[in-house]
């Protein structure tokens, strides 16, 4: 079953995944 509500939900993961990692490369490079 496809659903757009699933398809926000990998959206609003993927959008949070990719701003950690963001986060956590800029913090390594201000060390």
């Amino acid at each position: 079953m496809y659903s757009r509500s699933y398809d926000k939900h990998m959206w609003l993961k993927l959008k949070l995944g990719w701003g950690v990692r963001r986060g956590q490369t800029v913090i390594m490079g201000n060390l």
